[in-house]
Parts: structure tokens; sequence; C-alpha cells
């Protein structure tokens, strides 16, 4: 799992499996006043190509590309804490990537937020994710 939080209380926590056919992500978002408003996920291959997935709290806001399906739900955490949850199912084909191959992926909130320090327009600041 790759967590991205910041002090304020806000986080959210990204999961990622792997199937025959599609990268599966969630990404469970823990927000009290959901402040982030849209939610924004980068995966790059090793080419350079790059797929971008636009998301809130009530589905995909845009960007979503071919085959690429997107569900988000409300919910509360354990503690209580209001947040949703978006589950994503993404085409290898869409990402022209296979098993054994690397993937970039950058995260952010719609406030701009990256939690790590990453750089939506260097894709060597990326966090890596391994196709198994």
């Amino acid at each position: 799992a790759l967590y991205l939080g910041c002090m304020d209380g806000n986080e959210t926590i990204f999961r990622a499996a792997y199937g025959r056919k599609h990268l599966y992500l969630t990404a469970e978002t823990l927000s009290p006043e959901n402040k982030y408003g849209q939610m924004e996920i980068l995966l790059c291959n090793d080419e350079g190509k790059t797929v971008t997935i636009r998301y809130d709290v009530n589905g995909a806001a845009e960007g979503c590309g071919d085959g690429i399906t997107l569900v988000t739900r409300r919910g509360k955490s354990s503690e209580g804490k209001e947040g949703f949850c978006a589950e994503i199912a993404i085409p290898y084909s869409e990402l022209k990537t296979e098993k054994g191959d690397y993937l970039k992926i950058h995260a952010e909130a719609g406030n701009g937020e990256t939690f790590t320090g990453s750089d939506k327009e260097q894709p060597e600041s990326w966090l890596r994710i391994r196709i198994d």
C-alpha cells in the first residue's frame, strides 16, 4: 500500500493488485470536509506513455481512457472519519505494459498536494510500481 497523508488528518491510501488483463487500484481517501475535491492519478510506462485519471467523490471526472472503469463510494473509516473509496480497473492495453514492466505513479489532491514531493511535470520523481 502507498500511504499519502498530511498533518491535518487528511490521507489517501492506494493499493494495487494485478490481474491477467488489468491493473486494479483502490484509493481510500479520508478527508473530514472532503477538502481534496478532485483527485488525480498519473501512470507512466517506461516509454513515456501517460494515462491520467481524474475523479472525485461522485466518480470519474474526466480523463479516463478506453476501457478504464472507476467506481466511487462514500463511507467512514473505523474511527468514524468521513471519506470515499475509488476502485479503478485499468487495462494493460491502455497502459501499454505487461508483466515484469515498471510503471511510475503520481497522485495529487485537487488542492495540488502530492504528499510525497513528486513533481507532476517530472515523471522521474514519481514512485514506481512493478507489474508482477
